[in-house]
């Protein structure tokens, strides 16, 4: 797995990139790319059909299914298939069916990069990312998982997400602001402060 660091590294939440296991700050992600590596067995990909949402429904509300286009000149695109109902509830809008960029055009570039970056190497990446959210930054960290139909060519990448709930507001509100629990919310499916 490809951990890709943070470009504003000094951020003491951040885990550490040279640790063995990255996703170790991250139980849930965790979990997700257990279940994606069961399901796996000995192939390079675990196929579409592998996977039950039944079995899938501790991640499905942060849970995106991002579909694959391939363009006959070999160019790629991507489509939101499935959209979490708990980030479509963060960001404020639903973007099952939309291009990937839509919902933040600023970060689509990044988006895609590491999409293509999932569906070339055909290998998962561990990545912090940054999305504008009503004026606020929402950083979050998006486990990307190729799957495919059978083989290894990737049709689909699965993508977990886990919010950090830290904003980027101004110095008073960011000093005002609680402690988050991200662990309490995303149980919930509510921000609820702790501290």
């Amino acid at each position: 797995m490809t951990l890709v660091a943070d470009p504003q590294a000094a951020d003491p939440l951040a885990p550490d990139p040279l640790a063995p296991d990255p996703l170790a700050a991250y139980p849930d992600l965790a979990g997700l790319y257990a279940y994606w590596e069961g399901k796996r067995g000995a192939a390079p990909i675990p196929p579409w059909s592998a996977f039950d949402p039944v079995e899938m429904r501790a991640w499905l509300g942060r849970l995106n299914v991002v579909g694959v286009d391939r363009a006959p000149d070999g160019g790629l695109g991507f489509v939101y298939r499935i959209f979490g109902t708990e980030i479509a509830e963060m960001l404020g809008r639903e973007l099952t069916g939309r291009p990937v960029g839509d919902g933040d055009p600023a970060a689509a570039g990044e988006l895609v990069g590491d999409y293509r970056d999932v569906v070339l190497d055909a290998a998962p990446i561990l990545r912090e990312h940054n999305v504008s959210v009503r004026s606020r930054v929402l950083r979050h960290v998006r486990l990307m998982l190729p799957v495919g139909e059978g083989g290894a060519t990737v049709t689909r990448v699965l993508v977990g997400i886990r919010p950090l709930w830290r904003t980027q507001r101004s110095p008073l509100v960011s000093a005002l602001r609680p402690a988050i629990d991200p662990d309490t919310m995303l149980g919930a499916g509510r921000l609820r402060a702790v501290g």
